[in-house]
This record gives C-alpha cells, structure tokens and sequence, in this order.
C-alpha cells in the first residue's frame, strides 16, 4: 500500500539522519564525508518537513525527540509543546470508546520494550483540543549497538476515509436489505456489476450466479422487443419507471414494476444503469380482485330494488342504477351515466327539496326524506331520499351517495292496511271480539281496542299477563289457570268464564294458540277474547226456555199418563162389566132357548165368540194404555213386556234384574217402562235382532237399565241429522227426570241403550217461572 511505502522511506529518512547524526561529531574524518553528511540531512530535514504523513520520535523512555509539521498539525501542537514530553499520557491515554489505555498495552510502549516493529491499522490519538484523531501507523525501534535507544512513528490521518468506509458499509446494508431488488450495470453490455439479494431471489438465483450475466436474461421473451423504446426513454430523460413481464430461474414469469436510472460512474467517462425491480404479481391480483370487486359492486347497485346514484364534489350525477332510472323515468341507457340528470332532479323536486343541495351545504347526512314527485311519463310517485355525503380523511367533500326508494305503492299498501285495520276494530268491536298477543319471555302484552273495551281497562294502559288474569271472577280462577297450564303442554285452549270489570261481570269466551320454539319452549301465545255475556243471557233464556217446553211436556206427559190410567181402569172396569154380562146373558139365552130353536143357538153361540173378542180387545186395550203388570212393579211389566214381545216376534229376550224393590216411584216406574217399550219398538221396525238383553240395577242414588240387541246397528251421526222421535222421546223421558239416555251403536254391531234415572227426584219437574229477571238485573 502507498501508505505503507511511505512510512518505510520515512523510516528510512529518520534513521539515516539519527545515524549521520551520531558520526557528525568530533569523530567525522574527512571533509567530504562530512559534507556529504551536511547535504543528506539537509536532504532528510526537507523530507521531514514536508512530509505528508506525522512523524515523531521517541527517546527510550517514550519522550517526544523531535516531531514533524504534519505530526504537529494533525495533533493541533507546536513542536516545543511536545519535545521532552512523554508521547502516551499526552495523546494515546485512552481508546475510543472513552476506556482507559494502559502503558503496557500501548503498542509504541511495547516496541520501546521489545524492539519489534508494529503496524496498527485502526487506533486513535487525542488531539490538543480533546477530540479523537482516527490514525493508522507503525512504530519502529531505533538500535544501537544492540541497544533500542528509541523509536519512530509514521502515523497518518484515516478519519475520512474511515468515515468513508462507514458510510459505504451503511449503503450497502441498505442495498443488501433492501425489499426492491436492486443491480447495476453497464448500459452498452447490461452486464451487471451488483445485485442484491432481492433482486437475485426474485429471479430465482443466488447473488454470485447473477453478477456478470446479462440483465437482459431476466426479461421475459414477451417484454424484450419493448426494450430498445426503454434504452432511448432512459437515454432522452434519464429516468423511467415501467411495467414489464421478467422471468425466474424455472422459467416462471412475473409481472415488475421497474425504475431505471442512469449515473454517471466515478470517472465521469461512463454510465451505470441502477435497476430497482419489484414483484407485483400481488398487486395485479389485487388489481383484478378490485376489478371484479368493482364488476360484481355494479352488478349488485344494478339488481338493488332502490335507485342508487353517485354525484361528484360539483353535485353532478355521475352514475344511477336501474332502479334509480326508472325511479324517475330520465333514461333508457344501461350503461349507468347520468351527467345530465341534476338539472332533471331540481324540474321535478326543486332545489330547496333535493336533499344532496342541503348535505353539500351543511355537510351532514339527509335521511329518507318524503318526496313527491311527478314522472315524465306522467302521474305521480312517492320517494324515499336519502343523501350520505362522501367526506376525505381531511373533511374535504369528495361526493355523495343518494339513495331511492319508490314507496308509491307500499303508502298505498299502508293506507289499505290502516282502512283494513279500522275495519278489523270496527268488526272486532260490532263482534265484541278482541284479539291479543303474549311474549312468553317477559310477559308483555299486546291488546287490541276491544280487549281494553272489554276488560273495562283505558285505552293504551300497560297490561301484562298478571293483570289480565287478576281480571278473572276468583270462582273461575282455577279452571281457567288449569286450563292454561294444559294449553303450555299442548293442548288447545278454549274456556268461558267470568270476568268482573268496574264492579260488573261479564262472560267472555278465550281461545288461544300457543307457538314453540325447536326446544319445545314457548315462544307467544296468539288469542282472542269475546264478551259473551249477551250471549250467556240468550243461552238462559233458551235453556230456560227449552226447560218449560220439556217441563210442559212432562206435565203433558204426566196428565196423559194419568188419563190413560183412568181411562184403561174404566174401559177395564166399566166396559168389561158391561160385556161380562151380556156374555151371562148371551149364555143364559143359549141354555133356555137353544133346545127350542137351533138357529138360536147357532146365533147365541156367535154373539158369545163376538164378546169374547171383544173382551179380549178390551183388554189389550186396556193393556196398552197402562198395563195392569206395572201395579204390580217394573220387574213385573217388563216381563210382562218382553214375553209378549218375544211371542209375538220370535226374538229371544232376557232379563236381569233384582227381586227387591229398587226405589222408583210411580211415574218414574212408568217412564222406565216406556222407554222400554220404544225400545222394543224400534228393535222390531229396524234392528232384524235375533237376541236381546235388559237388565235393571240401582248404583248408590242411581237408577240404571241397559237394553242391547245384536242386530244390524246403526251410524248415530246420520240418525242424529233425522231427528227421529223415538229416539227424541227416549232421551226427554229421561231428561223429565232430571237423568240421562246414551245411544252407542255402528253399523254391523248391534245398539245399546243406556239410561240412568236419579232417585232422589221423585217426581218429575214441575213447570214454573224463575228469578231469571233478576239474575239479569244482577250481571249488569
């Protein structure tokens, strides 16, 4: 090295002085040696002197000899401040990172001690003024006779070029680190002279393999014939930045961004090209994602079922969708411009209305405002508007976004839904009926009109559930409570029962449905409450009414069995005397006259078989209005009954009852055999029985008969819908007295008769007027 050589002829020069130095003295022999001593140190002092490099020597114990100009001004001393001095605590005390140096550690002071020559690269001395001076240097020992009687040091300023080699250490991290890929090359081979390690793996290679190839070779064939245009670009300006495809080691091609500058090389005579290349192969995907994103974006305000338009920062329409379009009736385009629709907008809306003129104004959002407006093609619509205004991080106004919802015919389905629901109330209200909904979670309540009528509460008071039920008569809490919670397990509801509103009571009738969740959890509950109590009036009158139609029919009942008793006892009594005896006298004639007359005899005998039958028919008679064997108990008639039956049709009968009496009395007794009898009827018209069994038995308070054949059977409904009146009186015979007649039959399974007569009640129901008008007074 240069600084190197230096410091040798430099050690060479202070050596030759010191030597001519030490022989100049008395010993010097000859004029010519001593003159050409005199010429060699003039020679060396102008060596010394002007020097480039500080050179200072060095006594055995260290101490400043004699030092040069250059030493001086780079130590910021003047010679006699350092001769005599010791040379390490005056300027080599301490290392750079502020440590102490030791003597002993000072690489001058170990040359002083061994006599080798050093070179040190990277050290500091501390100039006068207490600053670091970055030196290099090499010390060399000066020997005498063996002895080291000093030493020299050459000692050169690298400050800068350390500053230097700092600088460009920090360029090159910044290059090696760099996420652009970077290279240098020579524009006429574009042979590259660097490359960092992003540029040689974004192509795939390692940075050794790419220097000295071509940065032609990493451009994809498809981008080579674009690079002639680009040379003459960078050539004319210096500086380009393009898109081109390259090409990785496997053959893979990428899209880049390239910049491309052109600077001058050191000397000034030649150009480098600087490549900066970066893999957008995310950024193009981006790009195309945010294309579609945009594509897609259009298709979706083109498919909104509100108009949807975008305006500028000058309030001019710059899109509208179809919706928006046909909204207001401006354009058949499909392809979304609308430049000329503002001034359409304020002909039909006016500016003070248009809600984009306010948001641009005060800067502030403008929502579903009602317009009207009238359409070109005619009429009339209804528009939703709603402006948002678009504002930039800065509060600048960067557009706005206006938003259309034709609601012609939704306020025209509002106002029939309001008539509808007025005539809902006014039919809920005509019906008495009022309809409610109950959230199961918290136990809101939500009435109609009519309920809070009905329950006598004001008109939009809160109601919950407790409220409705602390509304229920306390005599039909229970059932109605039973009720519900049998409602909450699945079945249906539907009670009447008492309400007391204001001191009156009322009947209502509730029905409701109950929703689940997939849990099984109730969700609502969906019901209807209507006031009954004109309703429940009118039922008691009608059952009032039909109780003194089957109370008179009783009575009718009564008095016909009583007539056909007196009645049967007179044409048995009266009757059957009277043909008794003219039978006697037919007889009595027969037996004086038929020897004297045989044609008298024929005759006698003809009218006495006339009597006879006539006393037989008088009988039967008798029999059908009241038999003689039901004085005598029901056992007694009813099998009286059924062995007639059973001679006259052959149809098999039996019979289970008690011996004992079981407690009916006599017009009960009458009315069992009755029914017995239409029974019997009936099975002899309609049945084609072959078998039939009655039995009797009393059950505590209760009187039972059962009469069941095995004939063809019946379906009860169609029965039912004929109204027949056997069955009619069968069942009001029973009612009479206060029980109960149940048919059960199906075609191909016989019939069976049930019925069941209450023994307390003695006699049937007396007609007779009620406290009804004073029930009615009562409810109110």
């Amino acid at each position: 090295m240069t600084s190197v050589a230096t410091a040798i002829v430099g050690l060479a020069i202070v050596a030759g002085i010191l030597v001519y130095s030490r022989f100049s003295g008395p010993y010097g022999r000859l004029r010519e040696v001593e003159s050409q001593r005199l010429t060699m140190v003039k020679q060396h002092e102008l060596l010394l002197h002007h020097a480039g490099q500080g050179i200072y020597g060095l006594d055995a114990k260290g101490c400043l000899t004699f030092v040069n100009p250059a030493a001086e001004s780079m130590l910021g001393y003047r010679a006699g401040e350092l001769i005599g001095r010791s040379m390490h605590p005056l300027m080599h005390h301490t290392r750079r990172d502020g440590t102490c140096h030791p003597d002993v550690l000072c690489p001058v002071s170990q040359t002083l001690r061994d006599g080798e020559i050093r070179r040190i690269e990277d050290d500091v001395f501390w100039h006068a003024d207490g600053s670091p001076l970055d030196v290099e240097y090499v010390v060399a020992p000066l020997i005498d006779d063996g002895a080291i009687t000093g030493a020299v040091v050459l000692f050169s300023d690298v400050g800068e070029r350390r500053r230097a080699i700092e600088e460009l250490a920090r360029w090159r991290q910044l290059i090696e680190h760099a996420g652009w890929g970077i290279a240098v090359c020579r524009p006429e081979s574009g042979q590259m002279e660097l490359v960092n390690p992003a540029f040689a793996r974004l192509h795939g290679h390692e940075p050794d393999a790419l220097r000295g190839s071509s940065i032609v070779d990493m451009l994809a064939p498809e981008s080579k014939p674009a690079l002639e245009e680009t040379i003459k670009r960078v050539e004319a300006e210096g500086h380009v930045r393009f898109e081109s495809l390259h090409q990785r080691k496997g053959g893979e091609v990428f899209p880049a961004l390239v910049d491309l500058t052109a600077a001058p090389d050191s000397s000034g005579g030649g150009q480098y090209w600087i490549v900066n290349a970066l893999d957008i192969s995310e950024h193009k995907s981006q790009e195309e994602k945010l294309r579609r994103s945009e594509a897609t974006l259009r298709m979706v305000l083109e498919r909104l079922p509100v108009g949807v338009w975008l305006a500028n920062a000058d309030g001019a329409v710059t899109y509208g969708n179809r919706e928006g379009r046909r909204i207001w009736g401006g354009t058949n385009s499909t392809d979304g411009s609308a430049a000329d629709w503002p001034d359409a907008w304020h002909a039909q809306a006016g500016p003070s209305e248009w809600g984009l003129e306010r948001a641009f104004k005060k800067r502030c959002e403008v929502v579903e405002e009602i317009l009207d407006i009238k359409h070109p093609e005619g009429g009339s619509k209804t528009i939703l508007n709603s402006v948002f205004p678009m504002l930039g991080s800065t509060g600048r106004l960067d557009g706005a976004i206006i938003v259309n919802q034709d609601v012609t015919a939704a306020r025209e389905a509002d106002r029939a839904l309001r008539e509808r629901e007025a005539s809902l109330a006014q039919a809920q209200a005509q019906a008495h009926l009022g309809s409610w909904k109950l959230h199961m979670q918290d136990g809101r309540l939500e009435w109609s009109d009519e309920c809070y009528r009905i329950f006598g509460i004001a008109l939009g008071a809160p109601v919950d559930q407790a409220r409705m039920f602390e509304c229920v008569h306390p005599d039909d809490r229970g059932s109605v409570d039973r009720q519900w919670q049998s409602a909450l397990a699945g079945a249906s509801f539907d009670v009447q029962h008492r309400i007391v509103c204001g001191g009156l009571t009322r009947w209502v009738r509730e029905r409701a449905q109950i929703e689940f969740d997939a849990d099984g959890a109730p969700r609502f509950a969906l019901g209807t409450v209507q006031d009954i109590s004109e309703i429940k009036l009118k039922e008691e009158d009608l059952l009032r009414s039909r109780q003194l139609l089957r109370d008179l029919a009783a009575h009718h009942e009564l008095i016909r069995e009583q007539e056909r008793t007196r009645i049967a006892r007179e044409i048995h009594d009266e009757l059957g005397q009277y043909l008794t005896a003219l039978r006697m006298d037919t007889a009595m004639i027969m037996m004086r006259f038929s020897d004297l007359d045989p044609e008298l005899q024929r005759h006698a005998e003809g009218m006495k078989g006339t009597i006879d039958r006539t006393i037989m028919v008088v009988r039967d008679i008798a029999a059908s209005l009241r038999p003689g064997a039901l004085n005598m108990g029901l056992v007694s008639a009813a099998e009286w009954l059924l062995n007639g039956f059973e001679q006259r049709t052959g149809v098999l009968c039996r019979l289970d009852a008690p011996t004992e009496d079981m407690g009916l009395n006599d017009a009960q007794t009458t009315a069992v055999f009755r029914i017995l009898q239409e029974s019997l009827t009936n099975i002899a018209r309609h049945a084609h029985a072959s078998e039939i069994g009655v039995s009797f038995e009393q059950s505590g308070d209760t009187f039972r008969m059962r009469i069941c054949d095995d004939g063809v059977g019946f379906d009860l409904g169609a029965v039912e819908d004929k109204r027949t009146f056997g069955l009619l009186g069968i069942r009001e015979r029973a009612l009479m007295f206060g029980g109960r007649a149940e048919i059960e039959s199906r075609p191909g399974a016989g019939t069976t008769l049930n019925v069941s007569l209450p023994l307390e009640q003695r006699e049937p129901v007396e007609a007779g007027m009620d406290d009804s008008e004073e029930k009615r007074r009562k409810r109110g």
